[in-house]
């Protein structure tokens, strides 16, 4: 006989609790997870006589950014009957996954082929034609999901002086033919004429990504009659006849020049904070700058400026060889005339390349081995999402979110070994979470937790880290946001950071373990940590690489261990990280900061240390005898060791007062002194 039955998704908690002393010593939290399972009613009976007798995986529906595979297992009992149940696996998440084609949903392709007059990719939810050669009138013809259509062409590079208004033309657009130089990237080798650059499409599942590679750098402005204090280097694309997008001005707080950006809405497809970013260079020049934008209407034409401030690049560019041209030029007498920048910017003429029907061809060209790049991405957002506490969600790759993204407690959130996957929020984030039912975001290759990822998983997470970031925060989240009650463990970095300046994060009973690095500041300048962990982190907890004067960081009751840098920051004159930190533990900690990178002042009270005799600072510190913590005791870790040589009963309880009540209701009686 056979029956078939159809079951729900298996429920997991992880169960956590932070406990500490009455006096409010230290962060206490639990490390190890305990989880439970929710059996079916139609088959509880049954449970001790069914055997496995196979497990196979299928897909159970899809749509443009996820997939549902369903588990189907079947059992036989003891008389030989066999019984077949069905669980939802698990949701796999990529944003553009798929793509409709004659009223079916097919796999997306990153592919970019030959075609008439130029190359295309029409294997996903957005199409792009891309012309031959990158003078011509339309370089760029994408179509968005939702049917619009936006042509654009690279105009040129300019200096802007935003004390002054003068700006100066360094370099235009012209004759390079384009070669497919990869499955889904286009390059244009030396794109300009008057400074060294090439240009490079690159297509994805999610988006369009245009890349303006400097391989040398510019004349200064200073030549041209400008200062470089005040000054941006821009690069300039036009867009022909395209749909009004919806405009969000993010503004800076510190009202420095070029920080001021622009979120650019199309409908289906947004525009985002560009960056610009070094390739080819040693890892003490900085992963990311912010790039600022302004969509703007000049002369009846559409251009779209992507500057940064020079003074912030200043380090990449001296890395560039100089460019061979100057500030003077030649005149028709054959006399070198100094060019000096103008109030009035004349932008460059439409010239257009002769109508090509040639196909663009496949070529190994090289993309520079070092150079300055100013990017920007063209992305489909997914609206809305809720990521629901009775569900395991596998990110493949980038997943881009908009509009209000909800995290229910209990949702477990695996991420592949790639490089691309992380989840960007460009909108708010709510997170339904609570002690007892936290998020987890964890590895591809974690079976501790949520449903096992077939056929992906290895079930050894151990020694590696997965994905870019858990959560990438990005200027559209706006002027604040708070995270609570998740647990991170085995990503490369656990929460990236790019909210506007003086825009306040707030963390709070966060556990980041095992980790290669906890929290990246890029851009945001504001940090305030309550009552979490960091733990076993390979490189620093706090990474800061925003560009301003000065980033604040407030952590209260915040545990430290095993971490090999407190804290890091990119080292700029005059650019400094400030750290407050009031009872919190810092155990087993290496360094203070990473000794090729300055700029990291550390203070505050009450501090416990232990172990770390690099990384002390402060006043009233308190020096542990003893390992202050007590040996993990089942799904408990962290818990304050009741011995006067350590940390207990030793800190003030002179902090926030919510922190103070929220802490005695955590504590459970047999913990309190």
């Amino acid at each position: 006989m056979n029956t078939t039955f159809t079951t729900t998704t298996l429920h997991h908690s992880d169960i956590g609790r932070f406990v500490g002393g009455l006096a409010l010593i230290f962060s206490v939290l639990l490390n190890s997870p305990v989880y439970a399972q929710l059996a079916d009613n139609h088959t509880a009976g049954l449970e001790t006589e069914l055997r496995p007798v196979s497990q196979t995986l299928q897909p159970a529906g899809k749509d443009a950014d996820s997939q549902v595979w369903q588990r189907i297992d079947t059992l036989r009992d003891s008389k030989g009957n066999t019984v077949t149940k069905t669980n939802v696996a698990y949701v796999e998440m990529q944003t553009g996954l798929h793509y409709r084609e004659d009223g079916q949903w097919k796999d997306s392709r990153e592919v970019i082929e030959s075609y008439p007059g130029g190359a295309i990719a029409r294997y996903g939810n957005h199409k792009v034609i891309f012309a031959e050669n990158f003078s011509s009138e339309v370089l760029v013809d994408l179509e968005t999901p939702d049917g619009k259509r936006l042509q654009s062409r690279v105009l040129g590079l300019r200096y802007l002086d935003s004390a002054s208004g003068k700006s100066v033309l360094l370099a235009e657009a012209t004759n390079s033919i384009g070669h497919i130089i990869h499955t889904n990237q286009v390059l244009y080798a030396d794109a300009f004429s008057g400074v060294k650059a090439s240009v490079r499409f690159t297509y994805t599942k999610a988006g369009l990504e245009q890349d303006v590679i400097w391989v040398e750098r510019p004349a200064t402005p200073e030549s041209y009659g400008l200062d470089s204090k005040t000054t941006s280097l821009q690069v300039m694309t036009e867009f022909l006849s395209p749909p009004a997008p919806v405009v969000t001005i993010i503004k800076s707080g510190e009202n420095e020049v070029g920080d001021d950006d622009q979120l650019l809405d199309f409908g289906a497809m947004q525009m985002g904070q560009g960056k610009a970013f070094t390739i080819g260079f040693e890892e003490s020049i900085p992963a990311e700058v912010p790039v600022a934008k302004q969509w703007i209407v000049i002369e009846g034409r559409t251009i779209l400026f992507e500057g940064v401030p020079v003074a912030r690049i200043a380090d990449q560019l001296e890395a560039l060889p100089a460019g061979k041209r100057t500030a003077f030029h030649w005149n028709k007498q054959k006399k070198a005339v100094q060019q000096t920048a103008a109030l009035k910017l004349k932008l460059p003429a439409r010239k257009t390349a002769s109508p090509a029907q040639r196909e663009m061809r496949t070529a190994k060209l090289n993309v520079p081995v070092k150079g300055l790049v100013f990017d920007y991405q063209l992305l489909t957002g997914q609206p809305n999402v809720t990521l629901k506490g009775d569900t395991t969600y596998y990110v493949a790759g980038l997943v881009n979110l908009s509009g209000t993204t909800t995290i229910e407690g209990g949702s477990v959130i695996k991420y592949s070994s790639g490089t691309t996957a992380r989840i960007v929020l460009n909108g708010q984030v709510v997170c339904q979470t609570d002690p007892y039912r936290p998020a987890i975001f964890t590895a591809v290759d974690d079976d501790s937790v949520g449903e096992i990822i077939t056929p992906y998983s290895t079930g050894s997470p151990n020694g590696n880290y997965y994905g870019i970031a858990a959560f990438n925060l990005a200027s559209g989240v706006g002027t604040n946001a708070s995270l609570s009650n998740l647990r991170v463990r085995y990503i490369r970095t656990a929460i990236i950071s790019g909210m506007p300046a003086n825009s306040p994060l707030y963390v709070a009973n966060c556990q980041f373990v095992k980790c290669q690095n906890g929290i990246y500041l890029n851009n945001n300048n504001r940090l305030n940590l309550r009552n979490s962990l960091f733990a076993n982190i390979q490189s620093s907890a706090i990474y800061d690489s925003s560009y301003y004067s000065y980033t604040f960081v407030d952590a209260l009751q915040v545990t430290f261990d095993q971490v090999t840098y407190l804290a890091s920051r990119y080292s700029s004159p005059g650019m400094i990280l400030n750290l407050n930190l009031t009872n919190c533990a810092v155990t087993f900690v290496s360094q203070l900061s990473a000794p090729s990178q300055g700029n990291v002042v550390c203070y505050g009270d009450y501090n416990g240390f232990y172990n770390s005799p690099n990384a002390t600072f402060g006043s009233h510190q308190i020096q542990a005898e003893v390992n202050p913590f007590q040996p993990p005791t089942g799904a408990g870790n962290y818990y304050l060791a009741d011995d006067p040589r350590g940390f207990r009963n030793k800190g003030t309880a002179n902090i926030d007062s919510t922190l103070l009540a929220d802490l005695k209701k955590k504590n459970p009686p047999s913990a309190r002194v």
